[in-house]
């Protein structure tokens, strides 16, 4: 399976401080996701790994081992913040534990490329302008998941879907 996400190329920019110990802040981050995690896809990960920043993005889910890897700069964001990328990577690796949902939103036509910039971050905006992007339907899913989750504005029809989804 594919890593769901972003490639993290073999660069080392900087490492991670002490003042953004993932040691401290990583068990509160996981015990406020698991408050807010609807459908449970956070349960049963293997294993996050932190790693040095890389490139441009803050996190990624990999299906491959199962893990979600947090760069140094995804620690110097709010709490708030984390919590939102953290519960989109949670996102992802739904598509790998809920098959059946993921396959629903695809023919529901909610990953359409208007829902994914209409969800999108900054950065991932910047990254489609740049050069498209790959799976706009995985990126809808998992945004719309943390949004849902974290009760955050999203297109009225994808916030239906997960509002079904829920009951």
């Amino acid at each position: 399976m594919p890593i769901i996400h972003n490639y993290f190329p073999a660069i080392r920019d900087r490492a991670i401080s002490d003042d953004a110990d993932p040691a401290i802040i990583l068990p509160k981050l996981v015990a406020a996701v698991r408050k807010y995690d609807k459908l449970h896809y956070l349960k049963g990960l293997k294993k996050f790994i932190t790693m040095q920043d890389v490139d441009q993005w803050h996190s990624c889910y990999d299906s491959n081992n199962d893990s979600i890897t947090l760069q140094a700069k995804f620690f110097k964001k709010s709490f708030a913040d984390m919590l939102r990328v953290l519960m989109h990577e949670v996102g992802h690796r739904g598509q790998y534990k809920d098959p059946q949902t993921f396959e629903t939103f695809k023919k529901l036509g909610l990953g359409h490329v208007k829902h994914f910039l209409e969800m999108a971050n900054a950065v991932h905006r910047r990254d489609f302008r740049r050069k498209g992007i790959e799976n706009p339907v995985d990126e809808a899913f998992a945004e719309s998941y943390s949004r849902f989750c974290l009760s955050v504005d999203m297109p009225s029809e994808v916030e239906e879907f997960w509002r079904k989804r829920i009951q």
